[in-house]
């Protein structure tokens, strides 16, 4: 259940907070409909979810608020998403399993964990290879000592 909203008979869900905004990826919600995986997501469930107020639907590629890009790479699982927060010209990247670790980021690397290892690995090149020329700030939520990147950074 997403943050804000508690789990809850579909007549009483309702946002914690008031000026909430939840977004969910369009395809994937139409997948789970599909699929009706239960449990832990019950169809009336979903369908309360995805037709609430503050719900909003994303396609494959948007940008939130004006400078947060979410785009799905599909690498890590079908439907992972990665994220580029834009501001102040700088660029902060978070690609959550598909880039985990600052070693994955400079070395090939195929995970056998991985929905599609080879995508996930060139998507990992691929944007270390922009980082790198762009001067891009990496987070990396699996990496205990290097939970963060810059490429001001060097020495790497």
């Amino acid at each position: 259940m997403p943050a804000g909203l508690p789990l809850a008979p579909a007549q009483y869900v309702h946002c914690l907070f008031r000026k909430q905004r939840i977004i969910y990826r369009k395809r994937s919600c139409n997948s789970l409909l599909k699929k009706v995986l239960l449990p832990p997501y019950e169809t009336e469930e979903l369908k309360c979810l995805i037709d609430h107020p503050q719900v909003r639907l994303m396609g494959e590629q948007e940008v939130i608020a004006g400078y947060i890009h979410a785009e799905r790479s599909g690498g890590h699982c079908p439907f992972h998403q990665v994220f580029r927060i834009e501001a102040d010209n700088q660029v902060l990247f978070f690609g959550g399993d598909e880039a985990p670790q600052l070693q994955q980021m400079k070395h090939r690397f195929v995970a056998k964990y991985d929905h599609d290892g080879k995508r996930a690995q060139q998507l990992r090149q691929q944007w270390w290879e922009l980082g790198e020329r762009d001067g891009w700030s990496f987070l990396f939520y699996h990496d205990i000592q290097h939970p963060a990147w810059q490429f001001s950074q060097r020495g790497y």
